[in-house]
C-alpha cells in the first residue's frame, strides 16, 4: 500500500474541522455546565484545547507544505525583504515606497498568522513590488520629479 502524504490543502480542511470540533466541544460543554461533573467539565475542557492544539499543528504543517511545495524557502523571505530594503533606501518615489511596504506587511501577515496559501502571493507581490521600484531608473520616479510616483 502506497503512504499518502497529506497536501496543504488537506492539512488547512482537517485544522478547520478539528477547529470547529473545539468549537462544539466547548460550546457543549458551556450548555451542559450544570449537568456535569467538575471532572466531566476538565476531561471536554482537555479535549477541546487538544483539537485547537492540534488544529495550529495542522495549520503550521500545511504553512510548511506551502513553502516546500511553491519553492519558497526563509533563505527566499530574507533575500526577497532584504532586497526591499536596499530598494526602499535607494528611490524616493513615494507610491512604490508605499506599495513595497504594503507588500512586506502582507508576508509578514500572512508568515505570522501562518496562512498558508498566503505565504506564497505575498512573496510574489514583495518580489513584483521591489521589480517595479526599482525599475525606474533605480528612483522610483516616474518622472514627475517630486517624489509622488
Amino acid at each position: 500500500m502506497t503512504k499518502h502524504e497529506i497536501t496543504a490543502d488537506e492539512a488547512i480542511a482537517l485544522a478547520k474541522s478539528y477547529n470547529e470540533s473545539g468549537n462544539a466541544i466547548g460550546q457543549f460543554r458551556l450548555k451542559y455546565w450544570d449537568q456535569m461533573s467538575d471532572e466531566q467539565r476538565l476531561v471536554l475542557g482537555n479535549i477541546a484545547n487538544s483539537l485547537f492544539d492540534h488544529s495550529q499543528d495542522l495549520t503550521t504543517y500545511a504553512a510548511g507544505k506551502i513553502l516546500d511545495d511553491t519553492q519558497a524557502s526563509l533563505a527566499q523571505i530574507q533575500k526577497a525583504t532584504a532586497q526591499a530594503n536596499q530598494v526602499i533606501q535607494r528611490i524616493n518615489g513615494i507610491r512604490k515606497v508605499i506599495t513595497i511596504g504594503t507588500a512586506l506587511v502582507s508576508l509578514g501577515a500572512a508568515i505570522y498568522t501562518e496562512n498558508p496559501s498566503g505565504i506564497a502571493s505575498a512573496l510574489e507581490g514583495v518580489v513584483n513590488a521591489v521589480k517595479s521600484g526599482s525599475a525606474v531608473g533605480g528612483n522610483g520616479n516616474s518622472g514627475s520629479g517630486n517624489g509622488d510616483s
